[in-house]
């Protein structure tokens, strides 16, 4: 949408004195409190666009239906939009299904959707509350952008408290209010949308927006959206299939979400399998490589394949709500290379897990890479021998001699899993099988997560966490 079309779109807002702006045309910018105080923390709230979005499980977030764009990134868990700690890229974005075609005193009656994300969202998730607020009932609500009439975005998140009262005029019946005076002098502005209305963490409300001089709050009603929330929160897989090796490349250069798209495998199966053996579902991989499995709540194993692919199959997943799951695979040649090594099993053959990718999301505490005097080291996978020996494999490059690298494998916090040095001659692909003490050998150390270490001397040339994936 121009400059100028937004103008003249507020501009008729405002002579008009309607609600138009909330219509299911494009979005008006996200706008945060008038009134309002600097947020502490932005709790289930993140931003998308020009709105808002809410998460109300750890693979969903709800916000409104006009939001959505055709690639939907939610910004979370910060209170700075400029340094978003989390960001994450759907999978798949769903209107509601009850979604009205005509506007009631210009608002779209039931204009919800939800987002389905690959990656868990780690930071706080929202409750949903089903019952409706009354004239008088007090709530939190939180967001960025303007906090006066025809101001601009905020970098910081603001919040306030809002008081339940009349509508002016007529409004969808799945849609409540709140006064500029009850609420202290407080209220949403300039097309806030999808932000939450909160009592405690719990959500009983979504954002559809201000009236055009910000002095009343309008929100969809939950209570009368079940529709929508029975959908978002039906028990279901969601996720992404990948190649390991490509999306690790990848990583090198992109977040996590983006990583995974460049490594896609659309038309890739994943199956869901009843304890008996039986197929309970099947999901083909879109073109993004995401895809989408409903079941009913159960324990389910879950096989991915794809053509020219090593076929792998988790153990038993317990599932009651949406639950991400990202299908990483790897080809038949990289899994023989890695089962060549020593002549014996790599440990992912026959329904163990593939090789770990190099985690990029913030707060894993290292680079999927580094250099250091010119020479680079890349991870490729870190996979558990059925021996319970530790397979590494680094893309090494920019070696002008033979050097000496040093490589550590270590948990989170203690004393190190397994260490080498070995000499290197040449660039190319290096792999390694490390012994972790005979004690450590016996654990289960599928699933955990390491840091991969990789040294020249004193000179640190990687340093990266991996997770080892349970089977």
């Amino acid at each position: 949408m121009s400059a100028a079309y937004g103008r003249r779109m507020r501009r008729l807002c405002v002579t008009a004195l309607v609600l138009a702006c909330f219509s299911a045309a494009a979005p008006a910018p996200a706008g945060a409190i008038v009134g309002g105080t600097g947020s502490s923390a932005s709790g289930s709230v993140g931003f998308l666009g020009n709105c808002h979005a809410v998460a109300i499980s750890p693979s969903v977030a709800l916000t409104r239906g006009v939001c959505l764009t055709s690639r939907n990134v939610i910004s979370i868990n910060t209170t700075k939009r400029s340094t978003p700690l989390s960001v994450f890229v759907a999978t798949r974005a769903v209107l509601a299904p009850d979604r009205g075609s005509t506007p009631v005193g210009g608002i779209l009656p039931h204009d919800l959707a939800y987002l389905d994300f690959a990656f868990p969202i780690t930071n706080s998730v929202a409750p949903v509350s089903r019952v409706r607020p009354a004239n008088g009932n007090s709530f939190l609500t939180r967001g960025f952008g303007a906090t006066a009439p025809g101001g601009g975005f905020t970098d910081t998140m603001n919040e306030g408290g809002l008081t339940v009262a009349g509508c002016p005029g007529t409004v969808p019946g799945d849609v409540f209010c709140t006064g500029y005076a009850a609420s202290g002098n407080r209220s949403l502005c300039d097309g806030d949308l999808g932000t939450g209305a909160f009592t405690g963490t719990a959500l009983v409300g979504l954002a559809v927006g201000a009236g055009p001089t910000c002095q009343t709050s309008f929100f969809f009603d939950l209570a009368s959206n079940a529709a929508t929330l029975d959908a978002a929160l039906a028990p279901r897989f969601v996720g992404r299939v990948y190649d390991g090796v490509k999306a690790s490349a990848a990583g090198q250069t992109m977040g996590p979400d983006d990583a995974m798209i460049a490594g896609r495998l659309p038309g890739a199966t994943v199956t869901a399998l009843r304890p008996d053996g039986s197929t309970a579902g099947t999901a083909t991989a879109k073109e993004d490589g995401s895809y989408a499995l409903p079941l009913p709540a159960g324990t389910y194993v879950l096989r991915t394949e794809a053509a020219g692919y090593r076929t792998t199959t988790t153990a038993g997943k317990a599932l009651t709500e949406p639950q991400s799951y990202r299908a990483e695979l790897i080809t038949e040649a990289a899994a023989q290379a890695n089962s060549a090594e020593d002549g014996e099993g790599s440990g992912f053959p026959g329904g163990e897990p593939p090789p770990a990718v190099a985690d990029p999301r913030p707060g894993t505490g290292g680079r999927a890479s580094g250099a250091a005097g010119g020479v680079r080291a890349q991870l490729i996978s870190l996979v558990r021998r059925r021996d319970g020996r530790l397979a590494l494999t680094l893309e090494v490059t920019g070696l002008a001699r033979p050097t000496t690298l040093r490589v550590s494998v270590l948990p989170k916090a203690g004393a190190r899993v397994a260490r080498r040095s070995v000499r290197v001659a040449k660039t190319g692909t290096l792999k390694l099988v490390l012994t972790p003490s005979r004690a450590l050998r016996r654990k289960q150390l599928a699933g955990r997560r390491f840091r991969v270490a990789v040294s020249v001397g004193k000179a640190s040339l990687l340093s990266t966490t991996a997770i080892l994936r349970r089977p």
